[in-house]
């Protein structure tokens, strides 16, 4: 219905978008074109000798991805696409269709993004920063290593987002008062260029830190062996926990070193301030103690066995909107949902289905990744580690779907090669949320409105850290793995 300020549609089609909020801009007829091509010069490829289906197939998963990556349709309409496409194609039923939903992390997800939910509306976030600010906070560089340990440690709860904004909040008050100006000074971008990166550092400890990325790679696994194989809590925690410590002091230099952040204090930095700060927060309140015993019961009964990741994400999303006990609104719990990344992960495990149905994954590993046959299994984990960082920076905003191309890929390499992927393709699930090069990623584009950055900024020490993260994680899967029950080999 027109709210009268627009001029009514006399086309038959909505090219003008005013309907589907998706104009046919040029960029967008352009891609849809491309699409069209790309599916079908894929489906008439000569490939009957891997199956009947192999070029339906990856007709399919190669228009999905393009969606994703291009953004020329939106990502929930993308996995309506998946849907249709498999059904039309007959690469699955609606049955098949339906055990591959269920068995995906769909559900969880729901219950671990309302427990991360609570952190924004108490002051849990300001309390861990000023708590480190005011032990830390004398010179320019050691408050830029408070603020992005303070991120670290508040996104191993929250997820990588919702760390984000609320660090950033945080921040620009802090560099407001040090007199630091938009656009020039170093320690302006260094702090609000740090404050995704070591919210994606955070996001690595636990599968519930970055619930969306994290659970994304684990079902791809799970649906690429046949849930023969997955990555348990304690599992992912004892890898990313120090995975992460080992990340933390050589990010910091990194941003210390490309912005020249100064080791000494101009005079202008009072710790007092800090001090006076943490102290204005008052004792914890009700909120802040009910929403702490929720993550930790949450965390400990996964660690513990006690209940199963399903379960308790949704048993303790339940109780954070419960009377009495909980600290957020249901209405507000549900209306910020990310109801479009949800259908993502939900629709995304038929991927590996259809890749594996098809021979497309047995292909892909004799003709694709044969020269990679009895290789190190160092050297195998550092390429698989390496492709999910290339692909994941370089395909904007496609993050999700990204995770579960990559990992797909590589599971039957490493299958091949008698590793055991659960170790050797986490690291490639931890990259999986780590977007460091470009200033669009969405994580990083949070900071950017606040005007002390600029595109170019992230782009250098974003390489570094692509680099450096990825050879620092895989060395720590490989070494510390074993220690934690996790063989290299099968």
């Amino acid at each position: 219905m027109s709210n009268g300020n627009e001029a009514p549609q006399t086309s038959f089609f909505d090219l003008s978008g005013q309907q589907t909020g998706q104009p046919i801009t040029k960029p967008r007829a352009i891609n849809l074109s491309l699409l069209v091509v790309i599916f079908f010069t894929i489906y008439f490829l000569p490939m009957q000798d891997i199956s009947p289906t192999a070029a339906p197939s990856l007709a399919l998963v190669v228009a999905v991805v393009w969606i994703w990556i291009t953004g020329c349709l939106p990502l929930a309409v993308g996995c309506m696409v998946l849907f249709l496409g498999g059904i039309f194609l007959g690469l699955f039923n609606y049955g098949a269709f339906t055990q591959a939903f269920g068995g995906s992390p769909f559900v969880p997800m729901i219950g671990m993004f309302i427990v991360s939910m609570g952190a924004s509306r108490t002051n849990i976030a300001k309390r861990v920063a000023y708590i480190f600010l005011s032990s830390l906070g004398r010179s320019p560089s050691l408050i830029l290593l408070a603020i992005s340990i303070a991120t670290a440690v508040v996104s191993i709860f929250v997820s990588n987002l919702g760390t984000t904004i609320v660090m950033a909040s945080i921040s620009i008050a802090i560099l407001t008062e040090l007199g630091e100006e938009k656009g020039t000074s170093g320690l302006g971008k260094a702090v609000m260029l740090s404050i995704p990166m070591f919210s994606m550092i955070g996001g690595m400890a636990f599968i519930t830190s970055s619930p969306s990325t994290n659970m994304m790679g684990i079902s791809m696994l799970e649906s690429a062996t046949n849930r023969a194989h997955t990555v348990t809590f304690t599992q992912w925690a004892s890898i990313g926990l120090i995975g992460g410590a080992f990340l933390l002091i050589p990010t910091w230099l990194v941003y210390c070193k490309a912005f020249n952040i100064k080791n000494k204090s101009d005079g202008n930095i009072d710790i007092e301030v800090f001090r006076q700060r943490l102290k204005d927060l008052g004792p914890f309140c009700g909120a802040e103690l009910r929403w702490l015993l929720i993550v930790l019961f949450m965390v400990g009964s996964m660690i513990f066995g006690v209940l199963n990741l399903p379960m308790a994400a949704m048993l303790f999303g339940f109780l954070t909107v419960a009377p009495f006990v909980g600290v957020v609104k249901p209405e507000d719990a549900f209306k910020s949902l990310p109801i479009e990344v949800l259908i993502l992960i939900g629709f995304s495990p038929i991927i590996a289905n259809v890749i594996n149905d098809s021979g497309l994954a047995n292909w892909a590993v004799v003709n694709l990744f044969g020269w990679a046959h009895g290789l190190h299994p160092l050297l195998i984990m550092l390429i698989a580690t390496f492709a999910m960082a290339i692909m994941i920076n370089a395909c904007a905003n496609a993050t999700i779907g990204i995770i579960g191309v990559v990992i797909v890929a590589f599971t039957p390499l490493v299958l091949a090669n008698d590793l055991n992927p659960t170790i050797a393709l986490l690291p490639a699930m931890f990259m999986g949320s780590c977007t460091t090069v470009l200033g669009v990623q969405t994580n990083v584009v949070l900071t950017y409105h606040y005007g002390y950055w600029n595109m170019k900024d992230p782009i250098v020490p974003g390489l570094v850290l692509a680099v450096m993260w990825s050879v620092i994680l895989t060395l720590v899967a490989y070494f510390f793995g074993p220690l934690f029950g996790m063989p290299i080999m099968l």
